[in-house]
């Protein structure tokens, strides 16, 4: 008995030169729309992240005002990080920890995720660059200004001394809605002579503003001179 014939394979159709052409158009206009979509996405995404650190930087000074007979928590570096440890007690994490919700801190570096801006770890030049910038003085009409609210080191005495940071009570003689405490930090906000001025994000790292938190503890975006 003879084997059925079988039908020879019938040879893949090929993609004609139109056709490759109109589906590398059509990826092209898809990539097209998708870039400003993503670019909105993720700058809501960095606003948003900001303004959690920012608030959570708040709610925790407040804390420790509370424990602590009304005192701003400092000495703080004016440029300040995400990372601390023992070894330097004017950061954030070191002086915050606590009330943050964070590691203690150790011997060893160690990076908080709610001290970060992911605006600027996406911009800035360093590993080791500031992420917020805390004022280093507060003016209103009529008032003395305060300088160092968050108090100094003076490190040409052995050992170095500290001033310490002013009540929050001093404060309330200043219109605390509009008087800033922290900010995002970037070559624009900073003096070219700042010790770590090249490792700082060259523009505003959320564009056309830059988030703040005032001293009545919400959070703003104040637009860029």
């Amino acid at each position: 008995m003879n084997a059925p014939e079988t039908s020879p394979a019938r040879p893949l159709a090929a993609f004609s030169l139109l056709e490759m052409i109109s589906v590398v158009a059509l990826v092209g206009i898809l990539i097209t729309l998708a870039i400003p979509a993503w670019s909105r996405a993720r700058h809501a995404y960095e606003r948003a992240a900001t303004i959690s650190s920012l608030r959570a930087i708040g709610s925790a000074m407040q804390l420790y005002a509370a424990d602590n007979d009304g005192y701003l928590p400092g000495p703080f570096w004016s440029g300040n990080f995400a990372s601390y440890s023992t070894l330097d007690d004017r950061t954030l994490g070191y002086r915050l920890w606590s009330y943050l919700g964070i590691p203690a801190p150790t011997g060893a570096l160690q990076t908080a995720k709610i001290l970060t801006n992911p605006a600027n770890t996406r911009l800035r030049q360093s590993p080791q660059s500031p992420v917020y910038f805390l004022t280093d003085r507060i003016t209103a009409d009529g008032l003395p200004n305060i300088d160092s609210p968050w108090g100094k080191r003076d490190s040409s005495t052995t050992p170095a001394t500290d001033t310490r940071p002013v009540k929050l009570a001093v404060l309330s003689n200043y219109s605390l809605s509009k008087t800033w405490a922290i900010q995002d930090i970037d070559q624009q906000l900073m003096p070219s002579n700042y010790s770590r001025y090249g490792q700082l994000p060259r523009q505003p790292v959320l564009g056309d503003v830059r988030m703040t938190l005032y001293f009545d503890w919400h959070v703003a975006p104040v637009p860029v001179n």
